[in-house]
């Protein structure tokens, strides 16, 4: 079970969250987040609100109030947790604003303005983390519930709205049938080969031979250029899931 962090923990954390993010430029910045993520979410699941009384004449803030702040802190760390594309856009901007609004608020309460500020925070907050992750649910229903294939899907079409080309197909159907092509076919090889995923060189050689041959088995064209990117995130993300690379 998590404890929860003492007072000294709260500022320690938030700082070092703040450090790590000021930390990162612009370019090394979706190579980090995973990271700034998870510490994020380590501050949502362990850091209880603290709740101070600033005037006399201040309500004291009841018991049902801070259950209800506890339960919605920990339900939004749940949700945060669940997403299964830690690079998603959205996913990043959210992490980011809450990041800056706990640095700024240092998990303090200290009247029901207060609460009622907190608890309005966490339900926009968990409006958007559910939306995120319902669209991830159902993009991840197009490839039998593979979560890798969610990343590599969407982070195509992240490197087709920068770029401005097209790497698979414009269309949503052909991409998600390519994808389902080249995963069974990559899903068959370490099957049939369970050692090959340890031989990073010899399974990404693979890869690539992978998705040549599952986009010229279906008449989609791709440079060159084009199969070695796709065929680059999708070992990445399988050699990740057996702890090959991190």
């Amino acid at each position: 079970m998590t404890q929860s962090m003492q007072p000294g923990d709260v500022q320690n954390l938030l700082k070092a969250v703040n450090a790590r993010i000021d930390n990162l430029n612009l370019k090394n910045a979706f190579s980090h987040q995973a990271e700034v993520s998870a510490m994020i979410n380590e501050a949502l699941a362990t850091i209880d609100f603290k709740f101070r009384k600033v005037g006399e004449n201040e309500m004291e803030i009841g018991s049902d109030i801070r259950d209800q702040l506890r339960q919605k802190r920990i339900l939004l760390s749940n949700e945060m947790q669940d997403c299964i594309d830690t690079d998603d856009e959205e996913y990043v901007s959210l992490t980011k604003i809450i990041q800056e609004h706990f640095a700024k608020k240092q998990f303090e309460v200290g009247s029901m303005a207060d609460a009622k500020e907190e608890i309005g925070f966490m339900d926009l907050c968990m409006e958007r983390i559910r939306r995120i992750n319902r669209e991830n649910a159902n993009l991840q229903k197009k490839y039998q519930g593979d979560s890798k294939f969610v990343r590599v899907h969407k982070k195509i079409r992240r490197y087709e709205h920068a770029s401005g080309k097209t790497v698979l197909s414009e269309k949503e159907v052909q991409q998600c049938e390519a994808l389902n092509r080249i995963k069974d076919a990559i899903d068959v090889l370490i099957s049939n080969r369970k050692e090959l995923i340890f031989n990073e060189p010899d399974f990404n050689a693979q890869v690539i031979g992978a998705v040549a041959n599952c986009l010229r088995d279906i008449e989609l064209k791709a440079k060159p250029d084009d199969r070695r990117y796709v065929a680059g995130i999708l070992a990445g993300e399988y050699l990740r899931e057996f702890n090959v690379i991190r």
